[in-house]
């Protein structure tokens, strides 16, 4: 018969390393759960490509249109309030090279007549990308409390749309969601 002495001695090693090896695999999985969502999330849709910063996730298609796409913050993603969203739109460019000014133009005076021109902020800035052949247009305008951030990117064939919508001003502002989606706009790429 075994002591129990000699019993403790080899399942007392063999219950730490059990339970050391658990830790261990648990730890493991931690870290690979980790790794994959600081991977950047890159959407790859019909008319192209762009990536958003880890942690980002889709969250379908806003009203069921689908040709709009809605992303917000993994831990907001079952919320119904959340504190900043982003949608991306797309359809086919209407517009000849020498008509985004004037779309420019038109955009603005929608925006100020919808929520005041003393809301909307808009400098005429345009960013040309001559290697992809985009035009950046970007506009900022508060409606009924909340803040809205809009970026049009212009390509040969298609005009996307990027929105963000800020509910809370202070937990935007420290996330520094405004930065983070203008780096997702400049990824963009058109097919």
């Amino acid at each position: 018969m075994i002591s129990k002495r000699i019993l403790s001695v080899i399942l007392i090693p063999v219950m730490t390393f059990g339970l050391y090896a658990c830790r261990a695999t648990e730890r493991y999985m931690r870290a690979q759960e980790t790794a994959k969502a600081a991977e950047p999330l890159i959407c790859h849709k019909d008319f192209g490509s762009y990536r958003l910063d880890p942690g980002w996730v889709e969250v379908g298609p806003e009203s069921g249109d689908m040709d709009c796409y809605m992303y917000c913050k993994q831990e907001y993603r079952d919320s119904s309030e959340r504190p900043y969203y982003l949608t991306v739109r797309c359809g086919a460019d209407d517009y000849a090279p020498d008509k985004y000014r004037q779309f420019c133009n038109d955009q603005y005076q929608t925006l100020a007549g919808r929520c005041g021109e003393d809301k909307v902020i808009y400098d005429g800035t345009f960013i040309k990308d001559d290697n992809y052949g985009t035009v950046m247009v970007d506009y900022e305008y508060f409606d009924k409390g909340v803040h809205f951030y809009q970026w049009h990117v212009f390509g040969s064939l298609y005009h996307a749309v990027f929105e963000l919508t800020v509910n809370d001003e202070d937990l935007a502002r420290q996330d520094d969601i405004a930065e983070a989606v203008f780096t997702t706009v400049c990824s963009l790429r058109f097919e």
